[in-house]
């Protein structure tokens, strides 16, 4: 069982980043929520076979010998105690832990780059608070918060004329509408544990992708000149990211694909691939799921009926 969930864990952690063009065929909203899905439930496998290998020495630990002694059993090879489950303890430990500090840099980076009421001009709106700075820098970006942020500078406005900002708020405020900058603190978590891993870390990077892409579908949808306007204010601007931890307009790493991407006709949703990437995250969580509460439930045997250590 766990070099099962060790397996699955990395292959749905790297699936993403191994169908990328298969990703850029599909609608980038779908894309985006079955990669940032099926990498969450891959870090939770993981996590899971790392910690169910350390249960032996962890029992042993705290006295619970016979407890250890069907973990054994039931684990196979792979739980076999001693320095080996200490290991890998300690790499879940490590894991976890990188993975927390990826998350609070991201959260960081993002209430770092909130705007306090007194910097610029201030206009709530339905679903966003859209900020405008008096700076002369290129800058455009959402940020998430009570209420999330739409920060556009003066200079983005001379740059690219009324109809260009039109395009560019509409584009912030789907990354706000939907709440996109959550989907940047997992993706943050994935990479501070799993950067060293390639396709995780490409993964990772299309989840971004798609998320730009999301946004840039939804806007050209509201905006006047549509997918042409949209396609045209990105090649006048291109933004030097204020960070990987916020969603911006016009960062360099995402043009040409967003731009290849809004010179062919709109994506559709397709049902079997909306279904496809339901079905392999149900099947991640029930394999996940399933595992511990059997994992459980046999502890709770063990104790009840300490009988079984001599089966």
């Amino acid at each position: 069982m766990i070099p099962l969930l060790l397996v699955g864990g990395l292959l749905l952690l790297g699936g993403p980043g191994g169908v990328r063009g298969r990703g850029r065929r599909s609608h980038p909203a779908n894309w985006a929520r079955n990669a940032w899905s099926l990498q969450l439930m891959g870090f939770a496998l993981v996590e899971s076979g790392l910690f169910l290998s350390a249960t032996p020495t962890l029992l042993d630990l705290v006295g619970a010998t016979d407890m250890a002694l069907i973990c054994q059993r039931m684990f196979g090879g792979l739980a076999s105690g001693g320095w080996a489950g200490a290991v890998s303890g300690g790499l879940a430990l490590v894991l976890a832990g990188a993975a927390g500090r990826g998350a609070f840099r991201v959260r960081a980076a993002q209430r770092r780059l909130r705007i306090e009421r007194w910097l610029g001009c201030h206009c709530r709106r339905a679903d966003h608070t859209l900020v405008v700075l008096p700076a002369g820098d290129l800058i455009a970006y959402a940020v998430g918060g009570r209420p999330p942020q739409v920060v556009v500078s003066r200079g983005m406005f001379d740059a690219v004329g009324f109809q260009g900002i039109e395009a560019v708020i509409a584009h912030e405020a789907v990354h706000a509408r939907r709440r996109h900058h959550r989907f940047l603190l997992a993706i943050g978590a994935i990479e501070g544990a799993f950067g060293w891993y390639p396709l995780a870390a490409r993964g990772a990077r299309m989840v971004r992708l798609a998320l730009e892409r999301w946004a840039d579908e939804e806007s050209a949808e509201a905006i006047g000149d549509g997918r042409d306007g949209l396609r045209r204010t990105l090649l006048a601007v291109t933004v030097a990211m204020v960070g990987p931890e916020v969603a911006g307009f016009g960062a360099a790493d995402t043009i040409s694909e967003r731009v290849r991407a809004l010179s062919m006709p709109a994506p559709h949703s397709r049902w079997p691939w909306v279904a496809a990437g339901s079905v392999s995250v149900g099947l991640g969580a029930l394999l996940s799921l399933g595992s511990l509460a059997w994992a459980t439930w046999m502890s709770i045997l063990a104790v009840v009926n300490p009988g079984l250590c001599a089966l």
